[in-house]
């Protein structure tokens, strides 16, 4: 019984987080951490660590490929605007 009454609580709790996140999307806002780097920081780093003509020292870099990508994504400029605080 008391089972029960622990999974309704659960559910109602559930619910309302949801709505309250539908709520901030709505508002324009968006969860998370703010990036330490700026977008400009992150394309300084990006070409200083991965130039677009790569030297021949680095071809047997240790740094993935799969990382390599990862952050030249990431430092692409940003659409997504934070507003509030």
């Amino acid at each position: 019984m008391i089972g029960t009454f622990a999974e309704f609580a659960r559910a109602i709790i559930r619910e309302r987080t949801m709505a309250g996140l539908v709520t901030a999307r709505s508002q324009g806002r968006i969860g998370g951490r703010k990036h330490k780097l700026t977008n400009a920081q992150r394309a300084a780093i990006a070409e200083t660590l991965y130039p677009a003509e790569k030297p021949a020292r680095t071809r047997n870099s240790t740094i993935r490929n799969k990382d390599r990508r990862r952050f030249i994504a990431f430092s692409s400029p940003v659409t997504i605007s934070r507003s509030g605080s």
